[in-house]
Parts: structure tokens; sequence; C-alpha cells
């Protein structure tokens, strides 16, 4: 039978004494750059998923304008593009937003120029844009000296295709 010492078990339980809360102090000092770490994932995923969604959304605006179809209810390819775009965009464009975010040109096939008017016709280019769209955080941006108390992020999107040729070469705007 093997015998100990009674001083070995002293020094024991006097140690244990002595760490005694210590575990409380290192969860403490390590779950706060934890949890940053968690919020810098959860924000970088929140800004490229937006980013996608109006992406996707401005794609699916140009793929409608081009066809020349009028969406039911709506008065013009303009407001058909810009109601195409807040369905497709997993709401971030949305009717309160679209016609001050959804920016729709018709360039010059040539020389990609701003068509004043006249533009939505067969040839044509029809450029969608989504820009001055802000996304909040879920966490402080630092910028700078400066902290952004739930911080901003502006996001945009764009799209560019030719538009179809119709029989009678134009659609109504």
């Amino acid at each position: 039978m093997l015998r100990t010492n009674p001083r070995d078990h002293t020094k024991l339980s006097i140690r244990r004494v002595r760490q005694r809360g210590s575990q409380t102090i290192e969860f403490g000092i390590v779950i706060l750059p934890f949890l940053a770490f968690v919020m810098l994932v959860l924000d970088v995923a929140w800004i490229v998923f937006a980013q996608a969604s109006l992406q996707y959304g401005a794609r699916q605006g140009v793929r409608w304008g081009v066809t020349c179809r009028i969406a039911s209810g709506q008065s013009g390819l303009d407001a058909s593009i810009r109601q195409v775009v807040g369905q497709n965009s997993m709401g971030f464009v949305n009717s309160s937003n679209a016609s001050s975010v959804v920016h729709i040109q018709y360039l010059n096939p040539s020389t990609l120029a701003v068509i004043p008017s006249g533009g939505p016709a067969g040839g044509n280019v029809l450029k969608v844009s989504i820009t001055g769209l802000t996304l909040k955080s879920f966490g402080p941006i630092y910028r700078g000296s400066a902290a952004l108390s739930h911080g901003s992020v502006s996001a945009s999107a764009m799209s560019m295709d030719v538009m179809e040729g119709s029989s009678s070469n134009t659609c109504t705007e």
C-alpha cells in the first residue's frame, strides 16, 4: 500500500483556495474579445449579404427593363423597373426609398453617353444603379479617430444591358 504525506494534501488544498475565482476572471478577460470578434463576423456577413441582394435587385431590374415590359399597376417602364428592383432586393429597396436610391439611365450604345429623352428604345443600353443606400451595422464602426455609435455603411450596385428591339423600336417610358 502506498502511503502519502499529509503535508502534500495541505499544500494542495492551499493552492486550490488561492486559485478559487480565477476561472471567473479568465472568462471575463476572454469573453470581451470573443464577443467583439463575433460582432465583426456578423457585421461583415450582413454587409456582404446586403451587397449581394442589391446587386441581384439591380440585375433583375435590368433584365426586366431590356424587354420593355410594363408591370401591372405601373404607369411606365421606369416605375416598373423600380418595382422589380424593390421586389428582388430583400427589402433593402422598398416603395418609400425606391425613387431616391434607384437611378435609371439610357445610354447611347456607341459612346455610352446619357440619352436625355427618348431613351427606352431598342439597341440602347439600360443602366440601373442603386446608390445612396445606408446600412446600419450591429456594432460600432471605428473610422479614423471618431467612433460612430451604430455606424452606417454606404452600399451601391449597378447593372447594364442592351435593350431588345421591339416592333415599334421604342417602349413607353
